[in-house]
């Protein structure tokens, strides 16, 4: 008898609106659905390390997958659905800066009353951003750190000064209408991370994996990532 039961589809965070999304269009295209799961993509990281937690696809950045796939945790097939860079936000009825330019970036910094970011892996790569530019004895009283990208939208979302400004995944921004997105990072500062499905090795052989990743491989689905901030 035919395994009826979902496929369960495991993804970093940063792709969890795509990944929504296309589940609900694959179930509307093939009458079946894929079941969706989401986490911090170091957890995912760990839990295939340790064999844990029973998943067929998972999602996450291109080095570790392809790391997953050296250490022959996943099948060879990859499928890359976009890349997610790392934007800024402020709050509606805040004051708009102008960054327009590397110059005029360092000047919103500058004049901010706040700067709201993750401990996570784009809160981390900003500190770094920060001590680059030979700013964070500066900056570092005035910012403000939470664990998750939805903890720094509530933080912006409730602030009350003139000049505060949030940095993060664009994804995280993109799909909150109660923040204003204000564009990437500089291109001189910036730091897109591809994203990419892969099977688990030895669920690959399963037909209905396939299908799946064979819709995450088209342009329609490439085109839903992109709408949440993954192009």
């Amino acid at each position: 008898m035919a395994d009826s039961s979902p496929i369960k589809v495991r993804t970093a965070g940063a792709l969890r609106s795509g990944t929504s999304v296309a589940a609900e269009r694959f179930r509307a295209q093939f009458n079946q659905g894929f079941a969706a799961s989401f986490t911090h993509g170091p957890h995912i990281e760990d839990e295939l390390a340790k064999g844990a937690g029973d998943v067929d696809i998972v999602g996450l950045m291109d080095t570790a997958i392809e790391n997953a796939i050296a250490k022959g945790l996943l099948a060879p097939r990859r499928v890359r659905v976009g890349s997610i860079q790392i934007g800024i936000a402020m709050r509606e009825g805040a004051e708009r800066p102008d960054l327009i330019s590397m110059d005029t970036f360092i000047e919103a910094l500058r004049a901010a009353d706040a700067l709201i970011y993750t401990t996570a892996a784009s809160g981390e790569y900003m500190a770094g951003v920060f001590e680059r530019l030979n700013l964070t004895p500066m900056l570092a009283p005035k910012s403000v750190r939470f664990a998750s990208g939805g903890e720094v939208n509530e933080r912006l979302i409730a602030g009350t000064a003139r000049r505060e400004l949030a940095f993060g995944v664009a994804t995280e921004f993109l799909t909150n209408t109660k923040v204003v997105y204000l564009g990437p990072l500089p291109k001189e500062i910036q730091n897109p991370s591809p994203y990419e499905f892969a099977a688990l090795k030895g669920r690959d052989g399963d037909r209905r994996v396939q299908q799946v990743l064979d819709f995450f491989d088209t342009e329609e689905a490439r085109e839903i990532f992109a709408a949440t901030g993954v192009d």
